[in-house]
């Protein structure tokens, strides 16, 4: 079947666990948790069903948006790969938890929790399916080339990255409005413009 001079292929979805934990992720960790990279044998099943298409499809490359399962199979493949990202679902390795004004110590122990369940779990299938991958969450994260479709000031974990992050390009938003209005800024002089 051929979209717009592209091909679609079809893939067997794999449903995810229903998770044990319901109410509210506290982290990045904890909702790949729930979407099947704290259960094993749901992992598996989800990165072989992206490695069974990557092997008919034999790309040179993986262009990602959210897409942790493709991108973990992507990892395994030893595929190249790009995320677009507005930050959100690329955080810092560690996970910070999302709840700026509680971050005490109890949170950042149920977020570092999470990251070790996401690493047992990414360790148990790597194991069956590649030995010799890193399975780290952080490998994980950094594995593909991020461009990130914001700027820095909007990033939500802009102050958490490292400067020296050579895998991550800030590009700015990417598309625009069909119907946008032009903006109005005040003419007077030594007034600010915020956006």
């Amino acid at each position: 079947m051929r979209a717009r001079g592209f091909r679609v292929l079809v893939q067997t979805a794999v449903q995810a666990p229903t998770p044990a934990r319901p109410g509210v992720p506290i982290s990045y960790a904890d909702i790949l948790v729930r979407q099947g990279f704290g259960d094993a044998a749901s992992l598996h099943a989800q990165t072989v069903s992206w490695l069974d298409l990557y092997a008919r499809v034999r790309p040179d490359r993986v262009v990602i948006d959210y897409a942790p399962a493709a991108q973990w199979a992507a990892q395994l493949a030893e595929l190249p790969a790009l995320q677009l990202t507005n930050g959100f679902d690329s955080p810092p390795a560690d996970c910070p938890p999302y709840e700026a004004n509680v971050r005490g110590p109890y949170l950042w122990q149920q977020a570092a929790a999470q990251v070790q369940t996401v690493e047992r779990t990414l360790h148990t299938v790597a194991a069956s399916l590649a030995p010799s991958t890193c399975t780290t969450l952080r490998g994980l994260i950094e594995y593909p080339h991020r461009l990130m479709d914001c700027v820095e000031e909007s990033d939500p974990y802009a102050v958490h990255r490292s400067p020296s992050d050579t895998r991550r390009h800030y590009v700015g938003p990417l598309g625009e409005a069909p119907d946008a209005a032009a903006a109005q800024w005040p003419a007077s002089p030594g007034s600010r413009r915020v956006f």
